[in-house]
């Protein structure tokens, strides 16, 4: 609950970025931490507006390999550490108060009540130690207190501390600095010295100190890791607090300081050292078409990428796969880290930006593994292959290594691409598109016959009906009758092999309306794209909630081909939201990927080996590969009327308990088709 970071003036270490502040505090087990910089909020203001800056980039599509691995890392992060933004003010006479506060709490109004505590404006926009001419302690108490915040009385034994030694400030005044009822905790540094602690005087037997305190440690982190000899300057994590918490909240903990629950907090007597290697499951791997590793990168060199771009073209012409830079296969071996990891990953990214032809766009992630930093890059398999380095150069992957391609196999990856692309325009033709829409009426409002073809099955372009405006439509109480054969849909699926329906490979029909009532539109029917092409986000007010659906990955809701060009609504499984007119060369990462998959077919659906689960269902794990950062599932689910739904992409926090087990067992219950991108980004497990 004490930690520093660049926001304040004198932080010791340079070049430590907030993400190497959370990857420590992963290290170090921590699942609260608060950034209490000197008299300011800069430090967590900071951190939020680099987020927000890199989803900025991202919303815009125009975030680069680097970034997106930078956001990407910072999710994972803030999913496992809640992170309070605070302040430690200095207050007259120079006493140090810790106000902590909720993290939806604006830091404008944290900012306002540190000025209503008169600290001046330079000294808040430096993270200044010395503030001058401040509030009062018990103002200080009051005031943070009425805000909603927890206040703090920091390292009150030591140096700046209300019960620091050797200041008289009158016996009264201690008291009332250690009694104060908006006063919730007090921050001790000596609680590991037992009998000889302050914490005697604050545990409630002391007449003069009749009220028992909460009494915690923190770090005063100054820095990320510890000065060696000094055991006073401590890193992140080396003196902690252990607080039992029915939730991991800022509500919780401020509801257990208010309480008289004095056993639910106590000190971490041994500090945590949590070995937590990211690349565990891909170091236990050998190199392979889909795996390389790069112990170190030359350090003289015109070009010291040229064996990176190499491999990742090469991976990009094959179904993908992942490069590490910094560490070898093995689990025991130690890595050799790469100086200046993050500079290299953006120099890494223009590299790709600039050599590699079509432009490839591979996830590039600084992994800290053994106090040494890692790069990751995570190459798709983008169906835009071949990809050339500097125009004209071809590489594939011959096992572990890479050469340059022959003639016949850049004929063959051309040819395989074009297959692909044309395997898509004869399945969208052979469905038939006849599900979901209304039998289109003529201007007179005459039924066209069933067999009749459509002379225009796609929407007109927003020109053409700016310049050539349309009839209004026919209302429902004037519709004529239609045939219960008569209704069309634009949706494109993939054909039912064994008669079952499935969603997100093959979905269940949806049954004739009768005359003269207005169809009811399903719940992933498409509408017309905005005139602008721009992709919208709704949440689906009929798109029913399947047990056991995963809280994670994407599914594929729906497909309208339009000017020859397939839209999709794609499903967000996180929040369960709808993204309509998702095009493949907009999509990226899992949506991407989710999209090729479904494109290709990837899984044969008459071929899954179904496992019994809860309620009448059928599941099954369709395949497991590393992708965008973490290990991720394919997964069937057969509902107990027969439905059948595919999820793209799911990762094991977004899984119920039936799930993981299923996991645990460690089959798959179907290899994928010949071509499939199941196999993407990875090293199969």
């Amino acid at each position: 609950m004490h930690l520093h970071t660049p926001g304040s003036a004198d932080y010791e270490q340079a070049g430590v970025s907030f993400l190497d502040i959370l990857q420590q505090a992963e290290r170090r087990g921590l699942d609260i931490i608060a950034f209490t910089d000197h008299n300011t909020v800069n430090g967590y203001r900071q951190m939020m507006r680099e987020i927000a800056d890199l989803e900025l980039l991202e919303r815009l599509q125009r975030i680069q390999p680097d970034e997106l691995g930078r956001l990407l890392e910072y999710r994972r992060l803030l999913k496992k550490i809640l992170v309070l933004p605070g302040f430690e003010f200095t207050s007259t006479f120079g006493f140090h108060i810790l106000g902590i506060f909720p993290p939806d709490k604006p830091l404008r109004d944290i900012e306002y009540l540190l000025y209503e505590m008169h600290v001046p404006g330079h000294v808040l926009d430096k993270g200044l130690t010395e503030a001058g001419a401040t509030s009062d302690v018990l103002t200080a108490y009051r005031l943070i207190d009425e805000a909603g915040g927890i206040a703090i009385a920091a390292h009150a034994n030591s140096s700046s501390g209300v019960l620091m030694r050797g200041v008289n400030i009158g016996g009264q005044t201690r008291i009332a600095f250690t009694q104060d009822s908006h006063l919730l905790a007090v921050e001790l540094t000596d609680l590991n010295k037992g009998r000889r602690s302050m914490a005697h005087w604050l545990s409630g037997a002391k007449t003069e100190y009749p009220r028992r305190m909460h009494l915690i440690q923190g770090s005063d982190a100054h820095r990320l890791t510890a000065l060696p000899g000094d055991h006073h300057r401590l890193g992140v994590g080396d003196r902690t607090s252990e607080v039992l918490l029915p939730e991991r909240s800022f509500a919780a903990l401020r509801a257990l300081f208010l309480s008289q629950d004095f056993h639910r907090v106590r000190q971490s007597r041994a500090p945590l050292n949590v070995n937590v290697d990211p690349l565990k499951d891909i170091r236990a791997q050998n190199a392979g078409p889909t795996l390389a590793f790069h112990s170190a990168l030359p350090r003289r060199s015109a070009n010291r990428f040229e064996e990176i771009i190499r491999d990742a073209a090469a991976m990009a012409n094959g179904t993908g796969g992942v490069i590490v830079i910094g560490c070898e296969a093995g689990v025991d071996k130690k890595p050799k880290g790469v100086p200046a990891a993050e500079e290299t990953a953006r120099k890494l990214s223009a590299a790709f930006h600039e050599r590699v032809q079509p432009e490839l766009k591979p996830t590039i992630v600084v992994q800290t593994l053994d106090e040494a930093q890692v790069i990751q890059i995570t190459v798709p398999q983008t169906g835009q292959a071949p990809y050339a380095v500097d125009q004209h150069q071809f590489y594939v992957r011959d096992g572990a290594q890479t050469r340059p391609a022959t003639r016949d196999e850049l004929v063959a990856i051309t040819k395989r691409t074009l297959e692909s692309a044309a395997a898509s325009h004869r399945h969208r033709e052979r469905t038939g598109m006849e599900r979901s829409q209304p039998q289109p009426t003529s201007q007179r409002g005459e039924s066209r016959p069933a067999h009749q073809p459509a002379r225009q099955t796609q929407p007109q372009p927003a020109s053409q009906h700016r310049s050539h405006p349309q009839p209004k439509p026919v209302t429902p109480h004037t519709q004529p009758k239609q045939s219960s054969s008569s209704s069309t849909s634009r949706h494109v699926e993939p054909p039912s092999t064994d008669g079952e329906q499935a969603i997100g490979e093959v979905r269940r029909e949806a049954p004739a309306q009768p005359a003269h009532q207005p169809t009811s539109p399903s719940p992933v029917q498409e509408s017309a794209a905005p005139a602008n092409g721009a992709q919208s986000a709704e949440t689906p007010a009929g798109l029913p909630i399947i047990e056991g659906m995963p809280r994670s990955g994407v599914q594929i809701a729906a497909v309208e081909e339009r000017d020859g060009i397939r839209h999709y609504t794609v499903r967000d499984l996180r929040n369960n939201s709808l993204v309509r007119n998702v095009t493949l060369k907009s999509a990226r990462d899992l949506w991407h990927y989710a999209i090729v998959a479904y494109n290709t077919n990837a899984y044969n659906l008459d071929a899954i080996a179904w496992k019994d689960g809860p309620a009448g269902q059928q599941r099954a794990v369709l395949s497991r590969a590393f992708r965008a950062g973490k290990m991720r599932y394919d997964l069937a689910l057969k509902a107990s009327d027969g439905v059948r739904y595919i999820f793209y992409g799911v990762a094991e926090d977004g899984m119920d308990a039936d799930w993981k087990r299923l996991i645990a067992e460690g089959q798959t219950a179907t290899p994928p088709e010949s071509g499939s991108p199941s196999d993407e980004n990875t090293a199969s497990s």
